[in-house]
């Protein structure tokens, strides 16, 4: 996956919601991590540096729950599309 393909996924699980800093550069994060290792199969990872170098992903998604589903969705179809080529 190349990161402007990334981008072009998360923008629409994300477009209904303004971005602040802190949350696009986490998203950001996200994108670039999978696209070097070309999935992300353990979510945990969310919960370690890059991606709690500004604030932590559960304080930046707070109770919307609507959101995280969606980027969660995002990545499990993106490793799913990962494992069908592998």
């Amino acid at each position: 996956m190349t990161y402007m393909r990334g981008e072009t996924i998360t923008t629409k699980v994300i477009s209904p919601w303004l971005l602040s800093i802190s949350r696009n550069y986490s998203l950001n994060k996200v994108i670039e991590y999978i696209v070097k290792n070309g999935m992300m199969k353990d979510l945990r990872v969310l919960m370690e540096s890059p991606f709690t170098d500004m604030d932590p992903i559960t304080l930046l998604l707070g109770n919307n729950m609507e959101l995280w589903s969606g980027i969660r969705q995002t990545i499990q179809q993106i490793n799913d599309n990962a494992d069908m080529v592998a």
